[in-house]
């Protein structure tokens, strides 16, 4: 099965350079002025498929969030294997800037500034 993707994604690369380089050929020969137009036309038909794709996503997205089952507020959760943390304490005094990012420990701060 992973072959199968892996073929299909390397055929929609090759399928997709030679129609880069093939519209490319096709600019050099209809000249500037017609390129451009032409390419401002292939954007704005780019641009509302990917603007189509995009808002069916959000709906895919939010119909998957509809579907999930609410908890019963009366069932207890279920045990996790890590601990909870939660609360904090300070003692002394504490200054400065102090950024923890990541799981809660005991944190020792002690920075004394000098004047």
């Amino acid at each position: 099965m992973a072959l199968s993707r892996r073929v299909v994604a390397w055929a929609g690369a090759v399928a997709g350079g030679v129609l880069l380089v093939g519209l490319g050929v096709v600019f050099v020969l209809v000249g500037l002025d017609k390129a451009d137009k032409i390419s401002s036309t292939l954007g704005v038909f780019i641009g509302l498929i990917g603007l189509a794709l995009s808002v069916y996503g959000v709906v895919l997205a939010r119909r998957a969030l509809a579907q999930q089952p609410t908890p019963d507020p009366e069932q207890e959760p279920e045990p996790t294997s890590e601990p909870e943390v939660s609360g904090q304490s300070v003692s002394g005094t504490v200054e400065g800037d102090n950024i923890q990012i990541g799981r809660a420990r005991d944190v020792s701060i002690d920075r004394r500034r000098s004047t």
